[in-house]
């Protein structure tokens, strides 16, 4: 009995032994890092969404203006802006109909020229749109505007869905911060090839400049108490035909400046160095019914006996 005794006393003791010797945690007495526990400062939402500063156009100005504002839609015209592409009117249509409305500029008034530069937009109920109305440097530049400084500009109303009208399109004059104080009127010396029943087309010269002298620069006039619809049915230089388009809505009392693109390019492709002459024939129409109201004959133009503008 001792004997078992004395063996489980061993037994003990050795246990107590591997115990005793197990792996123990070193105990940390380094001072704590203070900066590290301190909580970290994130950027603030201000700084990381601050709006781009402003930049100053860089031509003429006009305060944003409502164009039409009825039937619980508006239409506002938000500014110039100015790229490569050439100066731009901004274009708003707020729509707070339960219907799709439809907003047509068919072009704006540039100190006195209507110059066609077509816009449409779509805006789904309850929302709103943006767009640019583009006005071409070219045109421009061939009838002496440096600076814009009058807008004219009219918007035509209409149900996207059905097609129905909504407005009648009144037009809103706006004068930039260039405007000095008198009306800007088209210019429309040049030889006038068509006139009847009110629709005068006058060709006031060519692009002067090196690399456009061949584009024919054109004015189309309307007294009419309808609008019509002038369209280019041929066209042709030095006897063959050339490709080019042609199609204006004409309100009453309204002057359209347009450009006959004539690309130097196009003509070396055809083996043709000059230009010698020019032929034009028109279609004039009934906007509001589509009747054809005249054809006019082959109108001739001699290159050298055309004015070079500007």
């Amino acid at each position: 009995m001792k004997r078992w005794i004395a063996l489980i006393l061993v037994i003990a003791a050795f246990c107590a032994m591997a115990l005793g010797s197990g792996h123990k945690r070193p105990i940390d007495t380094s001072e704590p890092d203070v900066e590290a526990l301190k909580p970290q400062v994130l950027p603030s939402s201000a700084e990381e969404t601050a709006p781009e500063a402003e930049v100053e156009p860089d031509g003429p100005s006009f305060e944003e203006t409502v164009i039409y504002d009825g039937q619980n839609i508006v239409v506002s015209a938000t500014g110039l802006t100015y790229d490569g592409g050439g100066p731009a009117v901004g274009i708003r249509v707020e729509n707070g109909t339960t219907r799709r409305v439809r907003a047509a500029l068919e072009g704006l008034d540039v100190n006195g020229y209507r110059i066609i530069a077509p816009l449409e937009l779509i805006c789904a109920p309850e929302s709103r749109t943006y767009g640019k109305l583009a006005v071409d440097p070219d045109v421009l530049a061939v009838c002496g505007v440096s600076e814009i400084a009058q807008l004219d500009l009219e918007v035509a109303l209409s149900d996207a869905k059905t097609g129905s009208a909504l407005s009648a399109g009144q037009s809103v004059r706006i004068y930039t911060d260039a405007a000095l104080d008198k009306i800007y009127t088209a210019d429309k010396t040049g030889r006038v090839v068509w006139y009847d029943g009110g629709v005068e087309i006058t060709v006031k010269g060519r692009d002067g400049r090196a690399r456009h002298d061949a584009d024919l620069v054109l004015c189309l006039a309307n007294t009419n108490d309808v609008p019509v619809r002038v369209e280019l049915a041929g066209f042709s230089v030095n006897g063959a035909s050339f490709e080019a388009e042609l199609s204006a809505v004409l309100r009453k009392g309204k002057t359209y400046l347009t450009v006959l693109p004539v690309p130097r390019e196009t003509l070396a492709e055809r083996g043709q160095t000059e230009v010698e002459r020019y032929s034009l024939r028109f279609e004039i129409y009934d906007e509001t019914s589509g009747d054809l109201l005249a054809v006019t004959d082959a109108i001739s133009l001699d290159y050298d006996a055309l004015l070079a503008l500007p």
